[in-house]
């Protein structure tokens, strides 16, 4: 059964392993960035056993904003949705901080612009990229 859970140091290793083997949709993470984030307590990640099969790493602004960099689950465990699950925890965490929005940017021509869509994103604007044009998604969150 897989949990959800706060990434923590034990766990970079294999979050900066998944990370270089999806470098073709997530470009290149720095370790250091990454280490911030899980510093901060900003990576949610998916664990099973051993096995991290998917996280998402986040930045909370102080403007109420929830920026996503990184979102990325196994090959293998894709079309499962743990996907949705780490956006929508991402979400909850988010709303109950206080934060009324998610923001991302998706390269121009990737399949996850299709994820992003279905669960719930709004395409904001289109903006220029170093290498390819970058979709800007956004989601509003409920602060009940």
């Amino acid at each position: 059964m897989a949990k959800y859970l706060v990434a923590t140091l034990e766990h970079l290793a294999a979050l900066k392993a998944l990370a270089d083997g999806n470098r073709r949709y997530l470009g290149f993470v720095h370790r250091t960035a990454l280490l911030r984030s899980i510093e901060r307590e900003e990576v949610l990640a998916i664990v099973q056993g051993e096995d991290i099969l998917g996280f998402c790493q986040y930045y909370q602004r102080r403007d109420g904003i929830v920026t996503i960099y990184h979102l990325v689950v196994a090959e293998s465990e894709r079309r499962k949705g743990l996907g949705r699950a780490l956006v929508e925890e991402v979400g909850r965490r988010a709303a109950g901080a206080g934060c009324r929005q998610i923001r991302l940017k998706c390269p121009d021509g990737l399949e996850a612009n299709a994820f992003y869509q279905r669960i719930g994103f709004q395409h904001n604007e289109t903006e220029g990229g170093h290498r390819q044009a970058l979709i800007v998604w956004e989601r509003c969150l409920a602060n009940d």
